[in-house]
């Protein structure tokens, strides 16, 4: 039996919308069914939850945004894991198509054509996640994750990018804290001043650098997420974790996760 797959579709047409539903109720509890009339939606329900696939309406006329500016925003946000993204449209153009694809866009197709249906898509997403799966089990018994792939996980889930000063900063601090050997490690003593070497900046700039990364991460990322994420208690006044809370914090879970 197929596990559960959670699917996000963007559609601006309410009888689309109303058909896609309908078909889904079919299925009965393979399909965890998320649907948003419009970009903004879209992109909220993506910061939230991890999807298998997106049904993207390219044009999105009767609503906000639209699909190509949907694929270029969800470029930028550096999600766990990349979603098999399926665009369904009235537009037949090969340069329209062509852009969407350069933009993300796995598989196109076309509303006008005689076999659309929500069950040819459905049925699309379903066998490519099927395939999916099995890759990735494969990979799963052949490589166990590491360290800092874990880690990398965790911070990306709260939106710690790359385009961040503090990013490196942090996967390096847990990894070096989730190693060390040490009793008693403290961040300005045992694991600023190696992070400050390896890529030649001061301790009090590495510091800042990772204090701002949790900081922004705190304000962009969607609360529900956080509290899996970091599940105690932050100061009102500050409104995120301090640096030595959340790095060691983390280090804690990873150690934990990758004993044996």
């Amino acid at each position: 039996m197929m596990e559960r797959i959670q699917v996000l579709l963007i559609e601006d047409d309410e009888k689309h919308r109303l058909q896609y539903k309908e078909y889904i109720s079919s299925l009965r509890s393979t399909v965890e069914f998320y649907v948003a009339d419009g970009e903004a939606k879209g992109l909220a329900l993506v910061q939230k939850f991890n999807f298998d696939a997106i049904i993207l309406d390219l044009e999105l006329n009767k609503s906000d945004g639209d699909g190509i500016m949907f694929l270029d925003k969800i470029k930028q946000m550096n999600l766990p894991k990349k979603p098999l993204i399926v665009v369904i449209t009235y537009n037949s153009s090969d340069i329209i198509h062509q852009r969407a694809r350069d933009k993300g866009a796995d598989y196109i197709f076309e509303k006008m054509k005689r076999d659309y249906s929500p069950a040819l898509i459905m049925g699309f997403i379903r066998s490519v996640c099927k395939d999916q799966a099995i890759i990735d089990n494969r990979k799963n018994r052949q490589k166990p994750v590491s360290l800092r792939d874990d880690i990398e996980r965790i911070i990306n889930k709260i939106r710690i990018n790359e385009d961040m000063l503090g990013r490196p900063f942090i996967i390096r601090a847990i990894e070096i804290i989730a190693t060390s050997k040490k009793k008693e490690i403290k961040p300005y003593r045992d694991v600023y001043p190696i992070i400050g070497e390896e890529y030649s900046k001061t301790v009090d700039s590495v510091n800042r650098a990772i204090e701002n990364a949790i900081n922004k991460a705190w304000v962009t990322t969607d609360k529900e997420i956080l509290d899996e994420v970091y599940p105690r208690v932050v100061d009102g006044a500050k409104g995120a974790p301090t640096n030595k809370e959340f790095i060691f914090y983390i280090a804690e879970q990873i150690k934990k996760s990758h004993k044996a």
